[in-house]
C-alpha cells in the first residue's frame, strides 16, 4: 500500500511550523466553516469512543452521614469536649512549652485554664466593634458584660495567646489529629466535598521579612473570589448531616481540615489524592470537587478505591471533548456523552453568566457516579442551527438558518486519505512531523480520556501521536454510518434544562459555601503578627463549627446562640 498523500493535500512533513511563528498560529485548529466544525466535533467524539445520550441518572443516591452517639451528653460543652479531647494534650504542650521558655514565672496551664481562655476568645470574636479595636479595652468590656472569669484577667489572657506558637511539625500534627477526631464522630458517609477556605491575614512587609529570616516564610495566599482574598489557606473536606426539622434540610460537617503550611504542600489534586488513599470508612463515598481538584487521574484513583466522583473540569483538560459537546448548543440546554468501557459520563451545560447577562458560560462535568441512556433514534428537524452573534436589540435565542447538507466525510477537506498513513511509516517519522499531521487534520495532540481504560494520556510521547493518527484514519474510513449519525445528532439533539448532573453538583457543592458563611460571621479582628497563632485560632473555630453542626442536628440551635452558650459553659468549667 502506498504511503503518499493525495495530490490535493500537502505533505505535512513540509509544513512543520518554524520557530518564528507565534504560539497562537502554531496551535490554531479552528475549521474555516460551520460544516467543518460539525464534522470535526463528530470525529473527536468518535476518536475517543464517546456516545451521545438523552438522559442521565445517578447510580446511587447520596444520604446524610450517620453520627456515632456518645454518652457524654448533648450540651454544647459536652460536644465540644468530645471533639477536642484527642488534641488537648498537644495544645497544652504547645502553650506550656512557650510559657516555660519566657522564664517570667507565669504558671503552666491545664484543661480548665484553656477552656476559660477560649471562652474569652470566643466572646472577643462575638462582640468585636469599631469602638473596641483596642485589645485591652475589648477584654475589659467583656469582663464588664459577662463577668470576670477567675484567674483569667487581661494579662493572663494575653500571656496564653502569645504562647500559641507551635512549631510546623506540631501544627501539622494538630491538624491531622483534629481531622481524625472529626471522622471519629461518624460511622457512615456517602458524600465528600472539597474546597478551599481562606482566613483573613495580610502581614506587613516587616513581618514577612522577619518570617523569611527564620527560614519559615509565611504561606499567605490570594484568592480573588473569596470574602477575604488575602490570608491563610485551609483545605476543607466536608460531608453533611440531616438537618433539624425546625432549622435546615442539610448541615455541612467537616471531616478534614488541611492547612497550607509550606510552599508546595497545597497542590489541590495531591491533597485530594491523600484524602482518598487514607479515608477510613468503607465503602468509599461519592467525591465532589471543582476544577482545582477535578481530573481524569483523580477519577481513576477514586475508581481504584471503589468510590465514584463528580468533578468540574477545566476547559484546558480534554478541550476537544468540550468543544464537541458544546457544538450548536443553545442557552439553558445541555448535552451528555458517555464512554461505555470506562464508565465516564461527560456533560456540558450552557447558560448565561451570573455576573453579566450578555455573556455565556459553560460548565463542564465528568462523573463516574451517573449512568447515561444513549440516543436511540434521531429527532427529525427541518433545519440545522449554527451559532451566530445576536444583532443589537434582538433576542439571544439561537437563530434558525438554512439547512446544511451533511456531505460524506470522505470528501471533507481535512480528511486523511485511507492509504495516506501506515503505522510502520508513522513510527519512523519525527515527533515534529507527527505533530504537523495532527495539526493539519485537527487531530487532538494533548490530553484525552482513553476509551480502553480510564487513564490520562498526555499526548507528549511519540506513540501517542501515532495512536491518535491511526485512530482518526480508522474512524473516517471504517463504517461511515456512525460518523454521519453523530454529525446529525450534534445538529439536532440537545437537552433542555433541568441538567441533572449540574443540578446535583450545584446542590451539594454549595454546602461548602454554608461553612464559609458561618466562618465569616465572626472573626478575630485584633492584630496577630505571628501567623501560626492565627492558624491555630482558625482550626479551633472549625472545632466549634463541627460541634455546632452536631448540636444543630440534635436540637436545632442557631449558630450565634450556640457560640454564646458554649462560651458561658466553658467559662464555668472546673
Amino acid at each position: 500500500m502506498s504511503n503518499t498523500l493525495p495530490a490535493n493535500q500537502p505533505d505535512p512533513s513540509n509544513s512543520v511550523p518554524s520557530a518564528s511563528e507565534s504560539p497562537a498560529k502554531r496551535r490554531r485548529t479552528v475549521p474555516a466553516t460551520w460544516e467543518e466544525q460539525l464534522t470535526d466535533a463528530a470525529l473527536h467524539l468518535l476518536d475517543d469512543h464517546w456516545i451521545l445520550g438523552n438522559s442521565v441518572h445517578i447510580t446511587s443516591e447520596v444520604v446524610p452521614a450517620v453520627l456515632r452517639r456518645h454518652a457524654s451528653g448533648d450540651k454544647p460543652v459536652d460536644i465540644f469536649q468530645q471533639i477536642i479531647d484527642p488534641v488537648m494534650d498537644l495544645l497544652l504542650e504547645i502553650i506550656n512549652y512557650n510559657i516555660d521558655q519566657k522564664s517570667n514565672g507565669a504558671r503552666r496551664t491545664n484543661t480548665a485554664d484553656f477552656f476559660h481562655w477560649y471562652a474569652t476568645e470566643m466572646r472577643r470574636e462575638n462582640t468585636y466593634a469599631n469602638h473596641l479595636h483596642n485589645s485591652r479595652r475589648h477584654l475589659q468590656f467583656i469582663n464588664e458584660k459577662y463577668g470576670a472569669i477567675k484567674k483569667m484577667g487581661v494579662q493572663r489572657f494575653e500571656e496564653m495567646l502569645h504562647a500559641f506558637r507551635p512549631k510546623l511539625e506540631q501544627l501539622t500534627l494538630l491538624a491531622q489529629q483534629l481531622s481524625c477526631s472529626f471522622q471519629a464522630q461518624l460511622t457512615a458517609v456517602s458524600l465528600l466535598l472539597i474546597d478551599e477556605l481562606v482566613s483573613a491575614y495580610q502581614p506587613s512587609a516587616s513581618v514577612k521579612t522577619a518570617a523569611e529570616a527564620t527560614g519559615e516564610p509565611i504561606p499567605a495566599v490570594f484568592f480573588p473570589r473569596k470574602p477575604h482574598p488575602n490570608g491563610l489557606e485551609v483545605l476543607l473536606v466536608a460531608t453533611f448531616l440531616p438537618g433539624h426539622p425546625k432549622r435546615t434540610k442539610r448541615l455541612p460537617y467537616l471531616t478534614h481540615a488541611i492547612p497550607h503550611l509550606r510552599t508546595g504542600d497545597s497542590a489541590p489534586q495531591d491533597v485530594l489524592h491523600k484524602v482518598i488513599e487514607t479515608w477510613p470508612l468503607v465503602p468509599h463515598p461519592h467525591y465532589v470537587g471543582d476544577t482545582a481538584f477535578g481530573s481524569t487521574q483523580i477519577l481513576e484513583i477514586v475508581r481504584q478505591r471503589g468510590g465514584v466522583g463528580t468533578f468540574s473540569i477545566s476547559s484546558n483538560s480534554c478541550p476537544q471533548l468540550w468543544q464537541a459537546l458544546a457544538f450548536n448548543l443553545p442557552i439553558d440546554h445541555f448535552r451528555v456523552a458517555a464512554q461505555q468501557q470506562s464508565g465516564v459520563v461527560a456533560s456540558v451545560h450552557l447558560l448565561l453568566a451570573t455576573t453579566d447577562a450578555t455573556k455565556r458560560t459553560l460548565q463542564q462535568l465528568l462523573s463516574t457516579a451517573f449512568t447515561m441512556t444513549p440516543v436511540q433514534a434521531l429527532v427529525p428537524r427541518a433545519v440545522a442551527v449554527a451559532p451566530q452573534a445576536p444583532a443589537s436589540g434582538t433576542s439571544t435565542a439561537t437563530p434558525v438558518i438554512p439547512v446544511y447538507t451533511v456531505r460524506s466525510p470522505l470528501y471533507h477537506p481535512r480528511t486523511p486519505h485511507k492509504n495516506a498513513f501506515q503505522e510502520e511509516e508513522l513510527n519512523h517519522k519525527r515527533v515534529d512531523e507527527l505533530r504537523a499531521i495532527c495539526r493539519q487534520f485537527n487531530i487532538h495532540q494533548g490530553s484525552q480520556i482513553c476509551y480502553h481504560l480510564l487513564t490520562f494520556c498526555t499526548g507528549k510521547r511519540k506513540a501517542s501521536y501515532v495512536e491518535h493518527i491511526m485512530q482518526r484514519v480508522m474512524t473516517q474510513h471504517g463504517d461511515n454510518t456512525q460518523l454521519v449519525t453523530t454529525m446529525k445528532l450534534l445538529q439536532d439533539v440537545f437537552l433542555a434544562d433541568p441538567a441533572t448532573m449540574h443540578l446535583f453538583y450545584k446542590e451539594f457543592f454549595s454546602l461548602v459555601d454554608l461553612i464559609d458563611h458561618k466562618w465569616n460571621a465572626v472573626e478575630h479582628h485584633h492584630a496577630i503578627h505571628f501567623w501560626k497563632t492565627k492558624m491555630v485560632l482558625g482550626l479551633l473555630r472549625l472545632v466549634v463549627y463541627n460541634a455546632w453542626a452536631i448540636a444543630c442536628h440534635l436540637t436545632g440551635i442557631k449558630w450565634m446562640e450556640f457560640r454564646e452558650t458554649l462560651a458561658m459553659q466553658l467559662a464555668a468549667f472546673v
